[in-house]
């Protein structure tokens, strides 16, 4: 069953109504790592962003009302002594991605176009048309 054409590479149709979402999970966003797991970045305090986004000619910026947040393990990330890891909760909701949708985009004026269509009125079934089995029976063996 096909529902609608390949699009070509490097295109992608979304409904004008919807947002487009981009998420990650590696690094929560818009805030200083001062470690990554074990290791510590060769950057001093590197921050990752996704500071604007571009559709076709415009671009979009972002800001925290675009956020999409996921949970990290916030003692993965940052320089947290034994007892503050103790005492902080094992995971934090942080920014791991952003939204934007057709809020943030303009559109051009509507057209008015003819549109051709016909109704056809499928009857109902009647319950004796519908077959079913008498029985279904199955048998299954089991060896241990």
């Amino acid at each position: 069953m096909t529902l609608r054409e390949n699009t070509p590479a490097g295109l992608m149709y979304i409904h004008p109504l919807s947002s487009l979402g981009v998420k990650q999970k590696v690094v929560p966003l818009n805030m200083e790592i001062s470690r990554f797991g074990n290791a510590k970045p060769s950057d001093v305090n590197p921050r990752f962003s996704i500071d604007k986004a571009q559709i076709g000619n415009t671009t979009i910026e972002l800001n925290e009302s675009h956020q999409i947040r996921d949970f990290f393990a916030l003692a993965q990330f940052t320089e947290m002594s034994d007892s503050e890891k103790l005492e902080a909760p094992s995971f934090e909701s942080l920014q791991a991605g952003v939204r934007f949708g057709s809020d943030m985009m303009t559109c051009g004026d509507a057209i008015s176009t003819e549109i051709d269509y016909e109704i056809k009125q499928i009857p109902e079934l009647k319950t004796e048309e519908i077959s079913t089995p008498s029985s279904v029976t199955s048998s299954t063996n089991i060896k241990i």
